[in-house]
C-alpha cells in the first residue's frame, strides 16, 4: 500500500464532527465532515460581533518618563481625574484627536498615522516645541497615540535621543523600563536609528 492509499484509508476512518466557524467581519457558519470526507457547509444567523477578541479593558497606566514628561495611552487623557492626580498640564495627541475636558489643560493635536512609510521626523520638531514650552513652565505634558505603543512611544524616545542625549538603545530601554509594551512600528525604528546618526553628526560625536 502507497502513501496516498495510506491516507484515504487512514481518512475514512475519521468519525463525523462539527465545526463552528467565525470570520473576522463576524459571520458565522458551520461546517460539518461527514464520515466519507465531504463537507456540509450551513450559515446560520449572522453574529453582530467581529470574529476577534476586542479587548475593552481601558489602560490607565501612566509612565512618568521626565519630570514634566510623562506618556500612555488615549484612555488617560480621556480621564480629567487620573489626569489631575498625575498634575498634567499639556496633551500632545499623536494621530487621535483630543476630547477637551477642561479648558485649563493646554492641547495640542500632531496628525501621525502608525505605518512604517509615515515620515516621523518631519513631526518632532512641533512635538518638541510643545514639550519644551510645557515643562519649561513648569506643567506637565503627556503624550499619546490610541495604545501608547507605537507613535506616542517613538516621539518620546526621539525626545531622549534628542534632548538627553541617549542613542536609539539607551532611549529604548530607558522608556521599555517604564512601559514595557512600548513598541514603534518598524519604520519608526528605522527613522529613529536615522535620526541618531543626524543627532550625533550634528552634535560631532
Amino acid at each position: 500500500m502507497d502513501f496516498l492509499e495510506r491516507i484515504k484509508a487512514r481518512k475514512s476512518c475519521l468519525k463525523a464532527c462539527e465545526t463552528t466557524v467565525t470570520t473576522v467581519s463576524g459571520h458565522s457558519y458551520m461546517e460539518k465532515i461527514l464520515a466519507d470526507g465531504t463537507s456540509v457547509i450551513s450559515w446560520p444567523q449572522a453574529s453582530t460581533s467581529p470574529g476577534y477578541v476586542i479587548d475593552t479593558k481601558p489602560d490607565l497606566q501612566v509612565a512618568h518618563v521626565l519630570p514634566g514628561l510623562c506618556m500612555g495611552s488615549q484612555d488617560v487623557a480621556h480621564d480629567f481625574g487620573l489626569l489631575k492626580n498625575h498634575s498634567v498640564t499639556h496633551i500632545l495627541s499623536l494621530g487621535v484627536k483630543p476630547v477637551t475636558l477642561d479648558q485649563m489643560l493646554n492641547y495640542t493635536y500632531v496628525q501621525l498615522l502608525d505605518l512604517p512609510e509615515t515620515n516621523l521626523i518631519s513631526s518632532l520638531d512641533q512635538c518638541f516645541i510643545f514639550i519644551d514650552n510645557a515643562r519649561q513652565s513648569g506643567g506637565c505634558v503627556f503624550v499619546h497615540c490610541n495604545a501608547g505603543i507605537s507613535r506616542s512611544a517613538s516621539v518620546v524616545i526621539a525626545y531622549l535621543m534628542r534632548k538627553e542625549s541617549m542613542n536609539y538603545q539607551q532611549a529604548l530601554m530607558h522608556l521599555k523600563n517604564i512601559r514595557p509594551v512600548i513598541k514603534p512600528n518598524p519604520g519608526f525604528v528605522q527613522q529613529l536609528k536615522d535620526y541618531e546618526k543626524m543627532i550625533f553628526t550634528l552634535d560631532g560625536k
